[in-house]
C-alpha cells in the first residue's frame, strides 16, 4: 500500500548543514525503504515462476533493500548474496536485478548477468516498462530464454512508487531550507524519477523470467539498450 505522507519540522537557519544533510538523508533512506517493501508481493510473484531449486545461491544488482533480500532468501530457501561481494563467475542459480538496467543499458546488463549464473542459470528482472518487445527480442539475443513475463499498470506504479517518492522529495527539500544544504542522494533521486517520467510509456514496470540459454554465445555485438 501507498505511504501515508509524513511531515516534519524544519530545520532552522542556524543549523549546521552538514548536520542537517545527515539527519535529512537518514530518514529519507528510511522512507525510501518502506516505499521499495510495496514491491516485495510482486517481487515474490515473479520468483514463484522458478522452479524449485533446493537451496540456490542469488546474487543482487541494485537492490539493497533487507526486507526484500530476506524475502527472497525466505521465498526460495537460498542464500542472497549482493552484487560488491562477488568474487567470481559462473557461480549463482538466480539473478535478482531490481531496476538497474536504466543506468547500466539492458543489453549491458542481460551480458552481465552470464558471467555471474551458472549454465542454465535464471534470472529475475525488474525494469521500466519501455521497449518491452524490443527487450523481449534483446533476451534472446543475449542468450536467455523468456519464462515469463507481467507488468504492473500504470495506476499501480503510481500508486506504489511515484506519488509516495514525489511526496518524500517535497518533504525532503522542505527541510533543507539553507542553500548550503543540498543532498546529492535527494537530488539523484530525483533526477532519476524525472528521466523515468520523460520517456514516454515508463509510467509503469515490468518483471522479466528467464533462463539463461545452456549453449549461451558468450558475446554480442552490435547491439545497445
Amino acid at each position: 500500500m501507498a505511504q501515508k505522507r509524513r511531515r516534519y519540522p524544519q530545520e532552522s537557519q542556524g543549523s549546521n548543514p552538514q548536520k542537517i544533510i545527515t539527519r535529512v538523508e537518514r530518514e529519507f533512506r528510511k522512507q525510501l525503504d518502506k516505499i521499495q517493501s510495496n514491491f516485495i508481493p510482486y517481487t515474490r510473484k515473479a520468483f514463484g515462476f522458478l522452479p524449485k531449486l533446493g537451496k540456490p545461491q542469488i546474487v543482487s544488482a541494485g537492490c539493497h533493500h533487507e526486507p526484500t533480500l530476506t524475502e527472497l532468501a525466505q521465498v526460495t530457501g537460498g542464500r542472497v548474496v549482493s552484487l560488491d561481494q562477488v568474487t567470481g563467475y559462473g557461480q549463482f542459480d538466480i539473478a535478482w536485478l531490481d531496476q538497474t538496467l536504466i543506468q547500466a543499458g539492458f543489453v549491458p546488463a542481460m551480458m552481465a548477468m552470464k558471467k555471474w549464473l551458472k549454465p542454465g542459470g535464471f534470472a529475475v528482472i525488474h525494469d521500466i516498462a519501455l521497449a518491452t518487445a524490443e527487450k523481449v527480442m534483446l533476451i534472446k539475443r543475449c542468450g536467455f530464454s523468456l519464462r515469463h513475463q507481467f507488468a504492473l499498470d500504470q495506476q499501480k506504479w503510481h500508486h506504489l512508487h511515484d506519488a509516495p517518492v514525489r511526496q518524500l522529495i517535497t518533504d525532503a527539500k522542505a527541510r533543507l531550507r539553507t542553500r548550503a544544504a543540498r543532498s546529492r542522494l535527494i537530488e539523484s533521486t530525483e533526477r532519476a524519477l524525472e528521466t523515468i517520467q520523460i520517456q514516454k510509456g515508463t509510467d509503469r514496470s515490468v518483471y522479466y523470467v528467464v533462463q539463461l540459454d545452456s549453449a549461451a554465445p558468450p558475446t554480442m555485438k552490435g547491439s545497445s539498450s
